[in-house]
């Protein structure tokens, strides 16, 4: 069956549970400590290819269909060269995939990043 909404292309699916955000950078709660502060200290990013509302796209993109926004992250991680602030790889992975809205323009994903207490949206990634 297609899960496709009415318009989108039949490959566009929604991504179930992904909790709304009311930005593409969000805080998650912070955790207890299970030893009263002297547990580790971990700084979590998770990465969504949209926001709860809106529909994952795949395309054919350099001779695959692949996921739109999984692509563009890729792709904006080897931009940077492997180093670089989340700020930084969001602004990067934005202009691509506004590049790909050029093409297909029904295209209307948001990706989403949701950081753990510790975790800042100036830290550096992959290769610190």
């Amino acid at each position: 069956p297609n899960m496709a909404p009415p318009g989108s292309p039949a490959g566009a699916i929604k991504v179930p549970g992904l909790p709304a955000s009311p930005s593409p950078v969000a805080k998650m709660p912070s955790m207890p400590s299970r030893r009263g502060g002297g547990g580790p200290s971990c700084k979590c990013y998770c990465f969504a290819s949209c926001q709860s509302d809106q529909v994952c796209s795949e395309l054919p993109i350099e001779g695959l269909v692949q996921g739109a926004a999984t692509w563009a992250f890729v792709k904006a991680v080897t931009a940077c060269h492997l180093t670089m602030s989340l700020t930084k790889h969001s602004k990067v992975m934005d202009n691509i995939l506004q590049n790909l809205r050029r093409k297909y323009r029904w295209i209307q994903q948001t990706p989403v990043i949701q950081l753990s207490a510790s975790a800042s949206v100036e830290d550096k990634f992959i290769f610190p």
